[in-house]
């Protein structure tokens, strides 16, 4: 039975060492950034991508016409604020992207070693070996809470089961 294989590659533990290490370095280089909470998160002013224009936009106006604006409000801080997203902006979009597809071959290799894995456990199960016992009873305590809750409910239909017929034999 093959098993579809979308990633076929080996990650060094010299290049493992060195993503994180250039991954510590782009986390110093921006040392302004946060981690909010999600009541953090919740409470901020929502800006979008059509929000940009309109902030630029409204910056150009009060730098223009600081006069109009309270005394306390801080036009350098928020040309600081315009100019960083300015700059930031792109470092994200690349961020984001390169997240989108880190995210997705992690799911791939997870989905392709798990899916190895049911293979191997579904021929280890039916072989006669005795030390393929113990390994099959060892491999088979993942599933033990399905197997538990699918007694409960009656005949076992979930992957656990096993193969149907006995392969190769």
């Amino acid at each position: 039975m093959p098993i579809p294989n979308r990633i076929s590659a080996v990650l060094t533990p010299a290049t493992q060492k060195k993503v994180l290490a250039l991954l510590d370095e782009i986390d110093g280089l921006l040392p302004f950034t946060v981690a909010l909470s999600p009541a953090e998160k919740k409470g901020l002013t929502k800006a979008g991508d059509k929000s940009q224009a309109f902030i630029t936009k409204a910056y150009r106006a009060a730098a223009a016409n600081p006069e109009v604006l309270p005394r306390k409000f801080d036009l350098d801080e928020m040309r600081k604020d315009v100019e960083l997203e300015a700059m930031f902006s792109p470092i994200y979009n690349r961020f984001r992207s390169l997240f989108d597809k880190i995210s997705d071959s992690n799911s791939v290799i997870n989905s392709e070693g798990y899916a190895a894995a049911l293979v191997v456990y579904r021929y280890v199960r039916v072989d006669d070996d005795p030390e393929m016992a113990a390994t099959a009873d060892d491999l088979a305590q993942r599933f033990a809470r399905k197997a538990k809750a699918a007694a409960a409910d009656g005949p076992a239909t979930s992957e656990a089961a096993g193969p149907a017929k006995t392969p190769g034999k």
